[in-house]
């Protein structure tokens, strides 16, 4: 499979409201990354907004797969998540 890859270096934490996607250089137009392929992992019940959707319930290891491509935003409004990420930009 061919791509750039961008993910979790190890488990992380959530704050509330807490933007997934990263933010690109400063030299790029776009200020976060957009993903055709992504993959998000939860350690613990949260609720998540998917590209300024509304609340979306996510139970433990849940998780969300994603290879349509279009992820600019994944926020997961419940603080202290512990969760990992990958994407395919």
């Amino acid at each position: 499979m061919s791509g750039r890859f961008k993910g979790s270096e190890t488990i992380e934490t959530s704050k509330a409201n807490h933007e997934v996607i990263p933010l690109t250089p400063s030299i790029w137009t776009d200020e976060r990354y957009t993903f055709k392929q992504f993959s998000f992992i939860n350690k613990m019940p949260c609720i998540v907004k998917i590209n300024g959707s509304d609340a979306i319930f996510l139970d433990t290891e849940q998780g969300f797969d994603y290879n349509k491509g279009g992820i600019k935003s994944f926020i997961i409004v419940t603080p202290n998540v512990q969760y990992t990420y990958l994407g395919e930009y």
